[in-house]
């Protein structure tokens, strides 16, 4: 799969993630780390990342610095 295609796939599911009953959005700088990320974890991973930005960012917009990844 192409890095392109891939991020992309990395950023819906991390979109669709947050919809689920949160008042929050992503700011430009964490979904463009969120998309360059590795993510060697896979999607349970990507779930426990977007849980624990959430609840760091309080319901408001999520840095990189709430997304906790190198």
């Amino acid at each position: 799969m192409s890095e392109g295609r891939c991020s992309r796939r990395v950023q819906a599911a991390a979109r669709a993630m947050l919809r689920r009953g949160r008042d929050a959005r992503w700011s430009a700088q964490a979904e463009a780390a969120m998309a360059t990320y590795p993510w060697p974890g896979n999607v349970r991973q990507l779930r426990n990342v977007v849980i624990g930005a959430l609840a760091r960012a309080g319901g408001g917009v999520v840095t990189v610095e709430d997304l906790g990844i190198d």
